[in-house]
Formats: C-alpha cells, sequence, structure tokens
C-alpha cells in the first residue's frame, strides 16, 4: 500500500478538529472498526493539545503500510516527553495515554528535528 498524508497547519486548540477529520477520515476510508479510529484520533489529538499555541506550525503525517497506521508529529519535545513521563510514575500521563491507544510509541529525529511517532497496527484491505 505505502500511502503517505501530510498536512502543515496552525499549531493551537482551535485546529485540533481538523487533525481529527483527517485521521477518522482516513480510517473511516479503511474501514477500520470504530474503536481503532477512536484510539488514532485520540492520541493525535491528545499530543497537539499539549502546550497548543497560536504562535507556530505543526506538521502531522500519516503513512499507510501493509500492516500500520504511523502518524509523525513535529515540533516535538522529546526530551521533555520524557521527563514529564519520569516525573509522574503515578496517573495518567501522556506517555501512559498513548501506550494504551498505539500499540509503538517512539520519537526519532529527522534533519534536526523530533518527531513523536505514534503506530498502530491494523490489518488493512488489499487493494489489488
Amino acid at each position: 500500500m505505502g500511502a503517505e498524508l501530510s498536512l502543515t497547519m496552525q499549531e493551537g486548540p482551535r485546529f485540533l478538529g481538523v487533525a481529527r477529520l483527517l485521521v477518522g477520515g482516513l480510517a473511516a476510508r479503511l474501514d477500520l472498526p470504530y474503536e481503532q479510529m477512536d484510539d488514532l484520533q485520540l492520541a493525535a489529538e491528545s499530543v497537539l493539545a499539549v502546550d497548543a499555541t497560536e504562535d507556530g506550525e505543526v506538521v502531522l503525517e500519516l503513512e499507510l503500510r501493509e500492516d500500520a497506521i504511523e502518524i509523525r508529529i513535529t515540533p516535538f519535545d522529546g526530551q521533555a516527553f520524557e521527563q514529564a513521563a519520569a516525573e509522574e510514575p503515578e496517573g495518567l500521563s501522556l506517555d501512559r495515554l498513548l501506550a494504551a491507544l498505539v500499540d509503538d510509541l517512539r520519537v526519532d529525529r529527522r534533519d534536526g528535528v523530533d518527531w513523536l511517532v505514534l503506530e498502530k497496527r491494523v490489518p488493512l484491505p488489499r487493494t489489488d
């Protein structure tokens, strides 16, 4: 399959619905069960809501593979994310929420920029 989508938008809470629409629309087009679609939407929205200011841009990339959907988000402060996870051993922290929603969670560095990568393994329909 190997399709990729990218959305660059203004950062801020009023644009969270656009990201949710993109992720949900893609999941609906792939006939994913509601629970998997909701997990993907909530994961992306939760990341974008953290420190959402009105003064920058955010990039949301979605990649479809044969066995998974990968969501990549930048800008993302990987060090602050890891520090917050270490400081909050109990309760519902962002890393715990994301771990419950997606199958793989990591921070990748590309061209000097941190990207949060969320992967949900789902069997995608074959198109051949």
